[in-house]
Formats: structure tokens, sequence, C-alpha cells
């Protein structure tokens, strides 16, 4: 099962709790846990669209960052972007893209 299918799943059963109570459900139970998936995948489609787009964009900001920590590190030769306040928050994005593939040059 990937993630994305358990995500469906847990999904249906919050949208129908009482469809996904029994092991071996009635024909109607049963009904019911098919239209609570269908629901869940419905919802869940778009998300994992957008999830996608958000990730392009947000490797996109993280090499601009990286970028222009790079110019003013030649401006400034004592600037050290590791020493800066952003720099736990840029750990936490490139930790994000690595998660989703999209390892951070």
């Amino acid at each position: 099962m990937t993630e994305t299918d358990d995500a469906i799943a847990r999904a249906a059963q919050i949208i129908d709790q009482h469809a996904f109570r029994q092991e071996n459900p009635s024909v109607a139970l049963a009904r019911r846990q098919q239209i609570a998936l269908r629901k869940a995948r419905d919802v869940l489609s778009f998300a994992a669209a957008e999830r996608g787009d958000l990730v392009s964009a947000l490797a996109l900001a993280h090499e601009q960052i990286d970028t222009l920590f790079a110019m003013y590190a030649l401006k400034d030769q004592a600037f050290r972007p590791t020493e800066t306040e952003l720099w736990p928050e840029i750990e936490r994005r490139a930790e994000l893209l690595r998660r989703h593939g999209r390892a951070p040059k």
C-alpha cells in the first residue's frame, strides 16, 4: 500500500466511520465503504496534484535563496549563511525537498 493509498483509506474512515467498524461488512456497509473511498480519492487527488506544483515552486525558491546567499558572500567575505537566523528554515525546506525526491542543488 502506497502512502497515497494509506491516506485515502484513513480519509475514507473519517468520512464514514460506521462503514468500517466490521471486518466482514454487509452488502450495504461495503457499498458505504466504496462511496467513502471514492469521496476520499476525489478530495485527495486534487491535493496530490497540487503537491507536485508546490514542491517544484519550493525547489525553485530554494535555488534562488542559494543564489542570493552566494552573491552576498562574494560581496561580504565575513558572511556565513549557516550563522544567520534563516539557516534552520533553509535546512527544513531542504529536508522537505529530499523527502519528496527533489534533493536541493
